[in-house]
């Protein structure tokens, strides 16, 4: 999937995203960048710069270009593939602020399909028939940084403990129910103010936010499935209040659930 030179209106602006596009044997060396900050996902070896260097990086490496820096990547002796997505805008730098993500990194991805995930998403958001939804982009755009930030093994980002990982597995799998922040906290037993402390700092945002970006997520999912209606997918999401939901699903992504719905590629794919 390719898109080029698509502007979202607002404070996020994607420049274009594409997906699994292959490549002859070259390099691409662009020593004054795009003007605009590039994610890459590379399916195979490849030569990359990074901080100066140039090195034989494996497939599923993810680089991220700062705005106007020189790109340089590549393999001169094989054919190559890699996903990436061109963007800027006002909201950027605030993202990286919000999620404590690197503007500069070379990383393993262990987690690519996540990557690819998110990728969809912009495409369909960029591909669709209505005008793009900022809101919604700048949410793509933040639970994507939130996800790399995850992956990232430096020594300013150490590796995230056995037992917190446990906890974000318990808050995705059972996002729908009410947990409460002394059930969470026992899990890794703490008091309730070393949990949030703790929590905060090992994932960006507190149990709350990050339950409800679980439940908003679990929503867009469902919402793509017409045999649910909406008022069932706001239960299956743990709100037993159709007003609730939708006003919830608004704050978050611009838009109603109906609404959402309406911008999907055919209105939504029975049987999902």
């Amino acid at each position: 999937m390719k898109l080029s030179d698509a502007l979202a209106p607002g404070r996020i602006v994607i420049m274009g995203v594409s997906k699994f596009e292959p490549m002859r044997p070259c390099i691409v060396d662009r020593p004054d960048g795009t003007g605009d900050r590039l994610l890459m996902l590379f399916h195979d070896p490849v030569w990359v710069d990074f901080r100066g260097k140039r090195e034989w990086h494996p497939a599923g490496t993810l680089r991220l270009w700062k705005k106007a820096a020189g790109h340089y990547y590549g393999s001169r002796e094989r054919e190559w593939s890699h996903s990436w997505l061109h963007f800027h805008g006002k909201d950027v730098p605030g993202l990286f602020a919000e999620t404590g993500l690197s503007e500069d990194f070379c990383i393993p991805c262990p987690k690519s399909r996540i990557v690819e995930r998110y990728l969809d998403l912009f495409y369909a958001e960029m591909s669709s028939s209505a005008p793009p939804s900022t809101a919604l982009l700048r949410d793509h755009l933040h639970s994507l940084f939130l996800e790399i930030r995850r992956m990232q093994t430096t020594d300013e980002i150490p590796e995230i403990p056995e037992k917190w990982q446990e906890v974000r597995d318990l808050i995705e799998n059972r996002a729908e129910q009410n947990l409460s922040l002394k059930q969470l906290s026992r899990t890794v037993y703490l008091s309730v103010p070393a949990f949030l402390s703790g929590f905060r700092k090992h994932f960006g945002v507190s149990p709350i936010q990050f339950q409800l970006s679980c439940r908003m997520e679990r929503a867009r999912y469902l919402l793509r499935n017409r045999n649910f209606g909406i008022q069932e997918v706001g239960m299956r999401c743990g709100y037993g209040d159709l007003f609730q939901f939708s006003r919830m699903f608004r704050r978050k992504t611009g838009m109603s659930p109906s609404e959402f719905r309406k911008r999907l590629p055919g209105g939504g794919n029975p049987g999902g």
